[in-house]
C-alpha cells in the first residue's frame, strides 16, 4: 500500500507543485500557527489559514474533530466511478478464491497462465484504486485531521498488499477497518483490525487450527500494535 501511494503521489506531483505555489503566498500567520497547521492539516493553504484566522486553534480543531468530512463534487464522482466503491472486501475474496480454484482446475498451457495474469491484473488495478482514492481524499478533503489519522493508523497497522490476497482487501481494510476508528476509541480500532481479513492473512492468523498455533499475529499484537518492546511480558 505504502509503495502505491508513494508512485500515486509522484503521478500527482504537478498538482502538488501547483498546491504548494498556492501556499508560498504571504499567509499573515505566525510561524507556530503555520506549523501547528501543518500538522493538524496536509499543509497550510490560504482556505485553511483563512479558516483557523476566523476560528483560532480551538474552534479550528473542534471542527476537524467534530464535522462531517466533504468532497468536491468532482473528486467524489472520481471516487464512485472505482470499482472498489462498489465492491466489499468479503465479496471479492469470494471472486477470488472461485477463480484461483478455476484456474487451478485447469490444465498446464497458456490459458491457464493467462487467465492467472487476468486475475493478479485485476488485484493491481484494484490495490492502485485504493491509493488513488486515499490520495483524493488526502489532497480535498474538508476533513484533514481525519485523513492525516487514517494515514497514521493504516501505516500503523500496516498490511502488505503483496502477500496472499491483500491486493484485492486493502481498500476495504482501510475503508471499514481504519477509516471508520481513526477518530475513535483505540479499544475499537485495534479490534477491527484483528478481525479483518487483510490482517489474518498478512500476519498468518488465519493459519491458526488447534495444535497448530501460528503465533505471528499475537507477537506483532504485543510488540508493535499496543504494548511495545520491553512492557513486561516474554516470548
Amino acid at each position: 500500500m505504502r509503495h502505491s501511494l508513494h508512485r500515486m503521489a509522484c503521478a500527482l506531483a504537478g498538482s502538488i507543485l501547483a498546491c504548494t505555489a498556492v501556499a508560498s503566498t504571504p499567509l499573515e500567520l505566525a510561524h507556530d500557527d503555520i506549523a501547528w497547521l501543518n500538522r493538524v492539516t496536509y499543509g497550510v493553504s490560504a482556505s485553511t489559514a483563512s479558516r483557523f484566522r476566523a476560528e483560532g486553534r480551538r474552534r479550528f480543531l473542534q471542527q476537524e474533530l467534530n464535522s462531517a468530512a466533504t468532497l468536491p463534487p468532482g473528486v467524489s464522482q472520481q471516487i464512485q466511478t472505482l470499482e472498489i466503491s462498489h465492491t466489499d472486501g468479503a465479496t471479492l475474496l469470494r471472486e477470488v478464491a472461485n477463480e484461483q480454484k478455476r484456474i487451478n482446475s485447469l490444465p498446464e498451457g497458456e490459458p491457464r497462465e493467462a487467465a492467472r495474469k487476468a486475475l493478479n491484473d485485476h488485484g493491481n488495478v484494484l490495490a492502485n484504486e485504493a491509493a488513488r482514492r486515499e490520495i483524493l481524499r488526502a489532497i480535498y478533503s474538508s476533513s484533514q485531521l481525519q485523513e492525516q489519522l487514517t494515514w497514521f493508523w493504516l501505516n500503523h497497522f500496516s498490511v502488505h498488499q503483496a502477500k496472499a490476497n491483500g491486493r484485492w482487501l486493502v481498500a476495504d481494510y482501510t475503508e471499514r477497518a481504519i477509516r471508520p476508528h481513526a477518530l475513535g476509541h483505540f479499544f475499537d480500532l485495534v479490534m477491527a483490525t484483528l478481525q479483518h481479513p487483510a490482517m489474518l492473512q498478512y500476519l498468518d492468523n488465519a493459519q491458526n487450527a488447534a495444535g497448530h498455533i501460528n503465533e505471528n499475529y499475537a507477537r506483532e499484537l504485543l510488540e508493535l500494535h499496543t504494548l511495545g518492546v520491553g512492557s513486561g511480558y516474554t516470548q
